[in-house]
């Protein structure tokens, strides 16, 4: 029996209820301040992978691309000007 017939057959018999809504109170947005993303920018890491973990996390905050724009770049994504510098555009 699929998991669909069962919570159906469940509903039916009264087990379950079919209109129930869980309740989560609203979160407002929080911020982080200048001084905690300093902080983190400073933080000493013991291991060598958390810079780059690091800095997967600021760039984000300091470009306002979305975190899951960053979890998986194209690269068709990237592109290097005259410069010798990588843009990332979408």
């Amino acid at each position: 029996m699929q998991l669909k017939a069962i919570v159906g057959e469940a509903i039916a018999d009264g087990y379950l209820f079919a209109d129930y809504e869980s309740v989560h109170p609203k979160q407002g947005k929080r911020y982080l301040t200048s001084e905690e993303l300093q902080w983190i920018m400073t933080a000493p890491l013991h291991k060598p992978h958390l810079y780059l973990i690091r800095d997967m996390f600021l760039f984000p905050c300091y470009t306002s691309i979305p975190y899951s724009d960053m979890k998986f770049p194209l690269k068709e994504h990237l592109s290097l000007v005259d410069d010798g510098t990588w843009w990332m555009e979408k």
